[in-house]
């Protein structure tokens, strides 16, 4: 196996630890691997985080995975980058989550995109940029839509 292979083998085993921490109500798997000035982008937020600190205090009360836990996940159209130094890499992911309410009932959540910036760090890969967005909204593209034909009709 080449050392990019084990690179990426090792990438993708980290990131469905740190998923599986999360699953079970605990998000300190990212903040354990996040560098202390992470950047974050997620959807849910006006603006980027920048700083491994701004994102623990925004998860911890906004957490939902504790009362509504995360029971299966499945990962798609996987795909690691190493630089050709090996000490970057690229997760790119989609990520489709099923939750259980209390009644039991288990409900998909909305599809992700998950981009993980990971670099080599004192023999550690660690992350130093993460990005999520969902992967179809609708309504947003709707509204976009909506822009572009009142853009037409000026002209």
């Amino acid at each position: 196996m080449s050392n990019k292979q084990a690179i990426i083998d090792q990438i993708i085993k980290n990131e469905k630890t740190i998923n599986e921490r999360w699953n079970e109500g605990d998000f300190f798997g990212f903040l354990d691997c996040y560098i202390d000035d992470v950047t974050f982008v997620d959807p849910g937020i006006p603006s980027m985080f920048q700083s491994r600190e701004e994102v623990r205090k925004h998860l911890e009360p906004n957490f939902p995975y504790k009362e509504f836990p995360i029971v299966k996940s499945e990962y798609y159209n996987e795909k690691v980058v190493v630089s050709n130094g090996e000490d970057m890499a690229v997760l790119t992911y989609n990520l489709l989550n099923h939750i259980q309410g209390k009644n039991g009932k288990v409900l998909p959540l909305p599809l992700w995109h998950c981009t993980q910036v990971y670099q080599l760090i004192k023999g550690e890969w660690r992350i130093i940029h993460n990005h999520w967005s969902f992967a179809q909204v609708p309504e947003l593209m709707k509204s976009v839509q909506a822009i572009f034909a009142e853009l037409a009709k000026e002209n």
